[in-house]
């Protein structure tokens, strides 16, 4: 038989250990920071880390995790001091985080806190839920193979054993009930004689055998034990429909007296780029889903920039700003398969109508204080810390790919991963005299003959014989030559160039890739993206944090963290929020303890 399975929802406020510690017990301090036992039991409890199923494993694990949240939190701490925290897309995303804590909030206090599932509605549920299925069936396509369940179910195995094997083997898709409508007349007539509670001997049907069992719900003791069996289930469904029908109903009350206005030309503005954009997905034909592109957005952005501040939904005297509409869309469901792009409008006016819902019940929060409320404040700084802490190693990355200086030592550091340098040939003139050169490199300019000036003024030994021309050379090599000379491009001229044995001045005559495909700038940024952006920000993020790390500051409870119980079981939780919308349950921890416990000299905890 197949059951519908209710979803299970976690809220970080039910776990608490019912024994112990206190949830507000400081655990560790990171200068004014602090992490509790209850964060460490929730997020321990709810997310992945490594090793973390390893039951043999968990005092060290446990340590690893403290380590890595006192590590989340000197991200933190460097990132604020740093003004990242006042960057404008954390800060944009932090206020949406924010409003969708305090909806959620909301929901809980005015719509979860009053819905009440009583057991007569169970029960009524649970009889309505039997009445619709009248049969249970084993089945085969094979008659020997029904047979022989047949002489199984003879020799004293029950039906229930058997049924539930058949389960088993088979995907949920394949698995039905019979009902009424389903059954040819020929083959109802021959289970309507059954007795309730009663099994056939084998039948056949249109598409194999049937061993049927007739349902007998008039029986006290097997009604008792599905009803048990299910019960959780079928209140879980009865609460889910009846929160979902308190929420229309609060919602409906929020907008009495009120109306959405939306600014015409923004409104209209919006739905075009994304129509436009959609339409061009489909001339493409890349995916038979549909989704506007992010670039849509950063693109209206930049036309509204002197707007964004300016009105695009208005209820009553609450607005939301054109910047704010945009955010709030892009982060909207907005998929839509391509065989249904003439829908688009109709999505389009659906989801604007959920924004103005979630835009009113913000406001609603908001006149509520509920940004204040502990378990709003308590999600936003445990949200904020993770945040924060995940731009470090992305900065740190831009920083290293912006500087030229450290693609460079890497590239040429690294010839196992990029294989042997590009190699180029220069004509090249030489001269101690800047000024001097300059005036040849006027003349060059002028259109004068590189290989006939370097012949004459070029200071280099040997140069005169060669007018000027350096053969094949790895760019690796000459210094600065070879760096400047490998992001040119055949026919350009650099310099004058300071070398230790003058200044130079030269142009490109040829390229060639013994092994490498690099070309250039471009194309090496690329390349040591691929091969080294992982590793790169590991180690640099490594090396802040042990900086950060040994100027004190950090303390740990070991006693304490002893104490706390964990579950040992990887879990990856997702919490449906009120109002709309899903997150983790709690946010991912990157394991970067060991770093933290070598600038506080205090060694690593490995785990094997």
């Amino acid at each position: 038989m197949k059951y519908l399975l209710s979803a299970v929802l976690f809220s970080l406020p039910l776990l608490a250990a019912a024994q112990g510690l206190s949830d507000d017990a400081v655990l560790a301090s990171v200068g004014n920071e602090k992490i509790t036992v209850g964060e460490f039991r929730a997020r321990f409890a709810l997310g992945i880390f490594p090793y973390k199923d390893q039951e043999r494993l968990t005092p060290v694990v446990k340590i690893q995790f403290l380590y890595s949240l006192i590590a989340e939190r000197l991200l933190m701490a460097e990132a604020e001091r740093q003004g990242f925290d006042a960057e404008d897309r954390f800060r944009r995303n932090r206020k949406m985080a924010e409003e969708m804590f305090m909806r959620d909030r909301l929901y809980r206090d005015s719509v979860r806190a009053h819905v009440r599932v009583t057991d007569e509605e169970i029960h009524a549920r649970f009889v309505e839920e039997q009445q619709r299925i009248q049969f249970e069936f084993l089945f085969n396509t094979s008659e020997s193979e029904i047979q022989n369940l047949h002489r199984l179910l003879q020799s004293g195995i029950p039906f229930d054993t058997l049924l539930a094997e058949q389960q088993r083997m088979t995907s949920e898709e394949e698995q039905s009930d019979l009902h009424e409508s389903e059954l040819d007349a020929a083959f109802r007539s021959r289970i309507d004689a059954m007795t309730p509670g009663t099994v056939s001997a084998p039948i056949r049907g249109g598409d194999g055998w049937y061993i049927v069992r007739k349902m007998d719900y008039g029986n006290p003791f097997r009604s008792e034990f599905e009803l048990q069996k299910r019960s959780k289930r079928i209140e879980s469904q009865l609460r889910m429909e009846k929160e979902a029908d308190e929420t229309k109903a609060f919602v409906r009350r929020l907008w009495q007296g009120r109306e959405a206005h939306f600014e015409d030309e923004p409104y209209r503005a919006l739905g075009q780029a994304l129509l436009v954009n959609c339409r061009a997905q489909e001339r493409a034909d890349t995916s038979d889903m549909l989704l506007p592109q992010h670039h849509v957005f950063d693109s209206l952005r930049s036309i509204w920039a002197m707007r964004l501040e300016q009105p695009f939904l208005r209820i009553g005297e609450w607005t939301l700003g054109i910047g704010d509409a945009l955010d709030r869309f892009e982060a909207s469901d907005l998929r839509l398969p391509a065989s249904e792009l003439s829908t688009f409008p109709r999505l389009y006016l659906t989801r604007m109508h959920e924004m103005a819902d979630r835009f009113l019940v913000t406001m609603e929060a908001t006149r509520l204080g509920l940004e204040q409320h502990p378990d709003v404040r308590r999600d936003m700084a445990m949200w904020t810390a993770n945040g924060l802490a995940q731009m470090i190693p992305e900065l740190l990355w831009e920083q290293f790919i912006a500087s030229d200086d450290s693609i460079w030592n890497y590239y040429v550091s690294h010839p196992a991963i990029f294989g042997p340098p590009v190699e180029v040939k220069i004509v090249e003139i030489l001269m101690r005299d800047e000024a001097a050169l300059s005036d040849i490199i006027a003349r060059f300019r002028n259109g004068e003959d590189l290989h006939d000036l370097a012949e004459q003024y070029s200071e280099r030994p040997g140069a005169a014989d060669r007018k000027g021309e350096f053969g094949y050379f790895p760019v690796s090599e000459n210094g600065l030559i070879g760096r400047t000379a490998f992001g040119l491009r055949i026919a350009d001229a650099a310099g004058p160039v300071s070398t230790p044995d003058g200044f130079s001045f030269f142009q490109l005559v040829d390229k060639r890739y013994p092994g490498s495909a690099i070309s250039g700038w471009d194309a090496l940024r690329d390349s040591v993206t691929a091969a080294a952006r992982p590793g790169l920000m590991q180690r640099k993020t490594d090396d802040l944090l042990k900086r950060l790390a040994a100027r004190g500051g950090i303390s740990v409870d070991m006693k304490m963290l002893e104490e706390i119980p964990v579950a040992t079981m990887q879990m990856f939780t997702i919490r449906a929020l009120g109002f709309g919308g899903r997150i983790p349950a709690v946010p991912g921890v990157m394991p970067l303890y060991e770093a933290v416990m070598e600038g506080m000299g205090e060694g690593t905890a490995v785990a094997p």
